[in-house]
């Protein structure tokens, strides 16, 4: 199964916020997250990066931290 990866902390947190599952991996001196859900991931990023994504901003942040809290517990 082909998975979505991206290094951008605000594009995971977006699609966390939206169903995705999150996995970290470390990458030299950086993290990747890689989420399982390829085909659906791909749409939410390109409505990311066009400006045409909704959500609860709320779901949003807390995604955001819980990624944050990822990256400090490694």
């Amino acid at each position: 199964m082909k998975k979505f990866t991206c290094q951008d902390i605000g594009l995971a947190a977006y699609l966390k916020s939206r169903g995705g599952t999150v996995e970290l991996v470390k990458e030299g001196d950086h993290f990747l997250f890689t989420f399982i859900e390829q085909e659906k991931c791909e749409q939410l990023a390109n409505k990311y990066w066009n400006k045409q994504a909704v959500g609860n901003i709320k779901d949003y942040e807390e995604s955001k931290q819980t990624l944050i809290t990822m990256i400090k517990n490694q």
